[in-house]
């Protein structure tokens, strides 16, 4: 699964960040299969705070709450619900 940010400036389209959810490896899914299911519902916008996104769904098998930073996709916190 991946996040990116496309950009168009003039007409000229990049994608100037990328955040990658890697695979778990076969052993650990061996030991705990809901490891890689990941299923993202929703992509909200900090009505606050304009650089913050919430990625909101099901990551490692749990819900989950990731809060990204809009410029970069650097992961500021990820809360998981047991």
């Amino acid at each position: 699964m991946f996040m990116l940010r496309v950009r168009d400036e003039s007409g000229v389209v990049s994608i100037d960040w990328n955040q990658r959810f890697t695979d778990f490896t076969t052993a650990e899914i061996a030991v705990n299969p809901l490891l890689n299911e990941k299923e993202p519902h929703f992509i909200v916008a900090d009505p606050k705070q304009q650089s913050v996104l919430y990625l909101i769904g099901r990551y490692r098998g749990k819900g989950s709450v990731i809060r990204f930073n809009k410029r970069d996709g650097s992961i500021r916190w990820h809360a998981q619900f047991d």
